[in-house]
């Protein structure tokens, strides 16, 4: 939803900018982190980075786009539902962390929360998750130091937001004892084998990188 619309561009207009200068944005989100970015040619960064800038400082959530993007993650949760990989994904995720962890529940999300979502909630996550604290730039290309860093001060120098505090790890699920079936009717589905890696979650919230790229 970041690039539907900030306050001066619409999603159209976002899109017709980053086209005008050749430009490839994407973006990624996960439970433990998010990331925003674009590759783009040296002599446009600055354009390129006035665009990020905005985008991740100044989201609108337009009604319009949510209810767009609703109903294409709907669609995604049913085709979940007819995927034996996907379900069988999903249910991996609930048996080794349980419902009550974030990590047992697919990405796609459910649908009752999908429909209940509302720009405000996303507006609130925003504030939480977008701020100098939990940002990370990250610039990759044929640029230095002393002409990118002004770049980015001009682009991202004004960012505020509140300092995140630290949140507590989640703990290890409890063990459960192995699952055992009866009976010889059994359907054939994919049966992935898996276990619990090592907690990898800090102590305070995942960081944001915000990623370019310059040939």
């Amino acid at each position: 939803m970041l690039e539907q619309g900030t306050k001066t561009r619409s999603a159209l207009k976002i899109s017709d900018e980053l086209e005008a200068i050749g430009a490839h944005d994407h973006a990624a989100f996960g439970w433990d982190s998010r990331a925003i970015g674009v590759d783009v040619l040296r002599e446009h960064l600055d354009k390129a980075l006035d665009l990020m800038a905005d985008v991740v400082q100044n989201p609108t959530f337009p009604k319009d786009e949510l209810e767009r993007l609703r109903a294409r993650r709907l669609a995604n949760v049913q085709s979940e539902k007819n995927s034996p990989s996907s379900m069988s994904r999903n249910a991996q995720a609930a048996a080794l962390y349980g419902r009550a962890h974030p990590y047992g529940h697919s990405l796609t999300g459910r649908m009752a929360d999908i429909k209940a979502v509302t720009v405000a909630e996303l507006s609130q996550l925003h504030r939480e998750l977008f701020v100098p604290s939990l940002v990370t730039l990250v610039v990759a290309g044929g640029v230095t130091e002393d002409t990118l860093v002004p770049s980015l001060e001009r682009a991202f120098g004004s960012m505020r937001g509140p300092s995140a505090s630290a949140q507590p790890c989640r703990g290890s699920p409890r063990r459960r004892g192995p699952a055992t079936g009866r009976g010889s009717s059994w359907s054939t589905s994919p049966a992935p084998l898996s276990r619990r890696s090592r907690s990898r979650r800090s102590a305070s919230r995942p960081t944001s990188p915000i990623a370019t790229r310059s040939p």
